[in-house]
């Protein structure tokens, strides 16, 4: 199978910022943006699933960009399967024959001659069939050497990003963390064309802990994954003809936990995210091009293009992708606090991201090694000053005034 790695392809290997769909401030987030509790939101808007619905347009559910956790026990339309993929022209069946002059007797009387009976036209030229481009499971084997990695095949209508969430018409995915110590599969997900410069696979995977009916509240228990590729992969690839591009999509993987409330009805009414963290990115690999050096992901992209043009909102779109992960706290904090500069923040600078988020039940952000909400306590990070972390600093002159002996305080 052909691959390949095209200079166009690398310069817009453009990544968003995975904190924006985590991160927004001052309630100035209108329908369908993101947020991350309701007071982001402008216009009486509720949160729900990091994303600003109106409450009042009836099912809250399908959010947009966090796996429908909007409707609590009614999923309702689980993603508009609509056209299972929209296999396009199946083969060009081309002129169904063009029987020909359809048989053209000619002279009847001469029935020698039967005017060439019809000429079929070559039965229809059924588009060479043989061709047809196919998702194999198989494909998606992860490398050997590959402690942690990613794979997803997945089918369905590429989103606005900015628009309503459409759901995959299927989705297979799996990530696997440190030679499977944390394995999760996924089974929803959807293609999102962010303002034309990038395409997002989403993949998620939740479910409701902690209900109490009485008080009508719940615990999402949330963990999603987003691939990142460039558009233009797609007119690319059909250009060369080939269905592999060579490298991988940019991914992460998180884990958050939600508050919410609900109605009678089962459906969010509120949100409030509570514990975020990012547990693994793509391990990339220096590449040079024609004097330039791009960081590119470790892995492999590959699509079935006859429905698309260039990824455009509303085409139909088939691929898989599989990567290798990292989940090496140093790389996190390194790519998570990466400025535009290329300078990285550090802790105890006010632009510095750790690499899990905590909140209070109101909202306020907390250090997750003081958090005691759902998800539990993080360590406190060694990069942390022991004095930041809670514990007592040590007198260098008396090293053992740390630990003192309360049995024999005089000692």
């Amino acid at each position: 199978m052909k691959k390949m790695l095209l200079a166009v392809i690398l310069i817009t290997l453009f990544l968003i910022s995975c904190g924006e769909d985590v991160s927004v401030t001052g309630g100035d987030s209108g329908l369908g943006e993101n947020c991350v509790k309701t007071s982001d939101c402008k216009d009486d808007l509720l949160c729900i699933a990091f994303v600003c619905v109106d409450p009042d347009a009836g099912d809250t559910g399908d959010t947009g960009n966090t796996g429908n956790t909007g409707n609590t026990g009614n999923t309702g339309d689980t993603g508009n399967t609509g056209d299972t993929g929209n296999t396009g022209d199946t083969g060009n069946t081309g002129d169904t024959g063009n029987t020909g002059d359809t048989g053209n007797t000619g002279d009847t009387g001469n029935t020698g001659n039967t005017g060439d009976t019809g000429n079929t036209g070559d039965t229809g030229n059924t588009g060479n069939t043989g061709d047809t481009c196919t998702l194999d499971s198989a494909w998606m084997q992860a490398e050997g050497s590959w402690a942690s990695w990613v794979y997803l095949k997945m089918s369905g209508t590429i989103a606005d990003y900015d628009g309503s969430y459409i759901a995959a018409v299927s989705a297979e995915g799996k990530i696997s963390l440190n030679s499977n110590n944390l394995v999760k599969d996924f089974d929803d997900g959807s293609f999102e064309n962010y303002h034309g410069s990038v395409i997002l696979a989403g993949i998620n995977n939740y479910e409701f802990t902690n209900v109490d009916d009485t008080a009508n509240t719940a615990v999402v228990d949330y963990w999603d994954s987003m691939l990142q590729f460039s558009p233009q992969i797609i007119p690319a690839m059909k250009s060369e003809g080939t269905n592999e591009v060579g490298f991988g999509a940019f991914n992460f993987f998180r884990h958050t936990y939600i508050d919410v409330e609900f109605n009678s009805a089962g459906t969010v009414t509120s949100q409030q995210v509570r514990k975020n963290c990012f547990l693994a990115i793509s391990v990339t690999n220096e590449i040079e091009d024609s004097g330039d050096t791009y960081n590119v992901p470790v892995g492999d992209m590959y699509g079935c293009f006859d429905n698309n043009t260039d990824g455009s909102i509303g085409e139909q779109l088939s691929m898989m992708f599989k990567g290798e992960l990292t989940t090496d706290e140093n790389d996190l904090l390194t790519y998570f606090n990466t400025r535009s500069d290329d300078s990285v923040a550090v802790y105890g600078e006010s632009d510095f991201q750790h690499n899990c988020q905590c909140y209070n039940a109101d909202g306020t952000e907390i250090n997750c090694w003081e958090y005691d909400g759902p998800g539990g306590v993080e360590e406190c990070p060694d990069y942390v000053p022991v004095g930041d972390c809670g514990g007592d600093v040590p007198d260098a002159e008396n090293p053992d005034a740390e630990n003192p002996d309360t049995e024999n305080p005089d000692a």
